[in-house]
């Protein structure tokens, strides 16, 4: 019986004491060796492009951003971009890294372009104070296809792609081919106001608008009774611009901006161009947009001086209040008529006289039905500052509120409220938006 313990005793001895198997890895190499690998290989692809890389880089509090890179063999990364006339213009020369945090990634580790981005002082390039525009300077290497790099910013997870750049290319964005572009857009829209266009797929006009400040372009259109507004986000490239986020209309997908044969085109993404053409007043119904919770609220009038090229019985009333306040040594800031809720309106007057601004008002009841407003209620609180004539202008009156146009193309955004009873004599100013 103990030689029967004894022998099984042996057999687990010796089961026990057999080495392990290997274990076979389900890659072909190890997670280091990968790593390493997947490291080299971004080097070598941002190092050995011959021409460089052309770049998009989105932000979280504001648009997209342009830049042209040549990546060097020492760490170094020289540079332009489309931030403004200086950074599109002159060259700037960083270091970079390629390097493993979590994932391969790459880092800008001195000042560049790029950094103005993130920088949280607004004087360098008008970000939020302590905030910047939301930018990264640490991009997680994502993936590649054919000529085309992606990566992911490591704290906002904002996309950069980088895409091989040609020889012409190369030589264009070094002779400042992003000042270009940016000014020829700049130039255009302040040469034709209220652009828009117009697809097969919506019935709508489309308004279009480009915010240099923030790099977006806004696209607003009316769909049954209900507006829409696409805002999408652009860098500026070569010849036009570049929708770093695509913007979808309907049925299509815009994806860039260009000037063609004169003319300022959208294409989608097929390639195809639509015109981006201009209007003497928006395309859209101003009640598209005017109401106390909507884009604007308000018509204001800045300082002693209405806007200019256009006539209106108005004018006339207006210059007694000025007359009258030049006699006591008064000066105008401005005068506003804002809807103040969805009941009440106010019609606001700011003053300077002996060093202080003050303010007086006379308060309404309204009742807005389509773009027609009937005031009534009048509730005075302006201690004789505001003109006889003015309040009587405005009392129990009944407007149509629509844009009005100028004869000076500079004059832009102006809404007036039309006398429904006299269609010549309107009091008019730039539409704003004004918190209560």
């Amino acid at each position: 019986m103990k030689k029967i313990f004894y022998v099984i005793f042996l057999v687990l001895l010796t089961v026990s004491c057999n080495k392990p198997k290997e274990v076979a890895l389900e890659f072909e190499k190890d997670p280091d060796s990968r790593i390493a690998d997947t490291l080299s290989y971004v080097r070598k692809m941002l190092v050995e492009s011959p021409y460089g890389w052309k770049g998009s880089l989105v932000t979280e509090y504001a648009g997209a951003y342009g830049f042209y890179m040549q990546f060097g063999k020492n760490d170094r990364v020289k540079m332009v971009a489309d931030l403004d006339e200086e950074t599109a213009s002159k060259e700037k020369e960083s270091t970079y890294r390629i390097r493993q945090i979590m994932t391969s990634t790459l880092s800008f580790d001195t000042y560049t372009y790029l950094t103005m981005l993130e920088d949280p002082n607004p004087a360098t390039y008008n970000g939020q104070p302590g905030k910047g525009m939301g930018s990264d300077i640490e991009f997680n290497y994502i993936k590649n296809h054919g000529d085309t790099l992606f990566f992911e910013g490591r704290k906002f997870q904002k996309s950069m792609i980088l895409v091989k750049a040609t020889a012409s290319e190369s030589q264009q964005y070094l002779s400042n081919g992003f000042g270009k572009s940016r000014s020829q857009l700049l130039n255009y829209t302040d040469a034709n106001p209220n652009l828009y266009l117009q697809i097969p797929s919506l019935e709508s006009k489309i308004s279009v608008s480009f915010s240099d400040e923030s790099r977006t372009a806004s696209l607003t259109y009316i769909s049954g009774k209900e507006i829409v507004s696409k805002i999408g986000k652009y860098n500026f490239d070569l010849g036009g611009l570049n929708f770093a986020e695509p913007v979808v209309l309907g049925d299509l997908t815009i994806v860039k901006a260009k000037m063609q044969d004169g003319k300022f085109m959208l294409l989608d993404s097929s390639n195809k161009p639509y015109e981006i053409k201009s209007n003497a007043v928006p395309v859209l119904p101003i009640t598209a947009f005017f109401g106390y919770r909507d884009t604007y609220n308000s018509i204001q009038i800045d300082g002693a001086t209405l806007p200019g090229g256009i006539n209106s019985a108005f004018n006339d009333i207006w210059a007694k209040q000025i007359n009258t306040y030049n006699g006591w040594g008064v000066k105008m800031v401005s005068m506003t008529f804002r809807l103040v809720s969805s009941q009440k309106a106010k019609l606001e007057v700011w003053f300077f006289v002996n060093g202080y601004n003050y303010r007086v008002d006379v308060g309404y009841d309204y009742v807005m039905t389509d773009n027609i407003i009937k005031l009534s209620n009048e509730v005075q609180n302006d201690l004789g500052w505001i003109h006889s004539d003015i309040k009587s202008y405005f009392k129990n009156a009944e407007f149509k509120l629509d844009y009005v146009a100028s004869s000076d193309p500079k004059v832009r955004g102006v809404g007036g409220l039309i006398k429904t009873n006299n269609p010549n004599s309107f009091f008019y100013g730039k539409l704003v938006k004004l918190s209560n």
